[in-house]
């Protein structure tokens, strides 16, 4: 079973790619990963700014105490994920374009950013840290969603439309597109619970900076697994590439 085809007719055309279930599959430890380096992020970037380090958490962090009353562009830190993520959109839309066995890893980079969710968050005026940071420097950010939302589409829009027209022959763009925004979204739902369980094991035990030894111990398990995949997908998509396996035509074509 390959994880995809690929085809690059035109150096100004993206390669045409096709979801498998292995490609699907690789979702989930970058979906995870993504999730814990946008994190990692924002915990990073407020130490400094707090003048020392919070607390690490799956799916959240928090700042060193009394640090966003005292300090207030600590928002800064809040800011940094998003950014962070907006820009590993970017990056997998530069694999994508690449071809080869960089464009299935693309593909699977920049859904795994989730960008359906972040849109969804921002939209309806759920939190997500957009929504912090305008609260932060507007106040009442309510009057302000619609253009927070806009500027968010503006972000996320090129690397998404990016993925669209990867889609192979015989994949409608809508279908191919929301799989794979879609994947990512179900497979954080099915690890939230999880990641829940594993914040409350031994919550002191701290590796240092503020990290606890359970997640330095879980992803480096998962950066394991994700490098186990890496080989096959490229080799996947070069045997496919050599006219061994699936073959696409350019997209805009069809």
């Amino acid at each position: 079973m390959q994880w995809c085809g690929s085809s690059r007719v035109s150096p100004s055309m993206p390669p045409t790619l096709s979801p498998t279930p292995r490609l699907l599959l690789a979702l989930l430890p970058l979906t995870f990963l993504s999730a814990q380096a946008h994190e990692l992020t924002h915990h990073l970037v407020a130490a400094p700014l707090c003048g020392g380090f919070g607390r690490l958490y799956f799916w959240t962090f928090t700042v060193a105490p009394g640090c966003y009353e005292a300090r207030p562009w600590a928002v800064l830190a809040t800011a940094a994920g998003p950014l962070f993520t907006y820009g590993l959109m970017y990056v997998g839309a530069g694999l994508l374009w690449r071809g080869g066995g960089a464009a299935a890893w693309g593909a699977a980079l920049l859904a795994a950013q989730m960008p359906l969710a972040r849109l969804v968050t921002v939209a309806t005026g759920r939190g997500g840290d957009e929504g912090l940071v305008a609260r932060a420097l507007l106040g009442d950010a309510s009057a302000w969603r619609p253009v927070i939302g806009v500027a968010a589409l503006a972000l996320m829009g090129p690397p998404v439309w990016a993925l669209a027209r990867a889609a192979a022959p015989g994949w409608p763009r809508a279908r191919w597109t929301l799989a794979l925004l879609l994947v990512p979204m179900l497979w954080s739902v099915l690890l939230r619970p999880l990641e829940t369980r594993l914040d409350g094991l031994a919550p002191e035990a701290l590796l240092g900076a503020g990290v606890p030894w359970v997640i330095a111990v879980t992803d480096s398990l998962v950066v394991l697994a994700l490098l186990a995949l890496w080989r096959p997908l490229a080799r996947a998509v070069a045997t496919a590439e050599r006219g061994e396996g699936a073959s696409g035509t350019a997209p805009g074509t069809r």
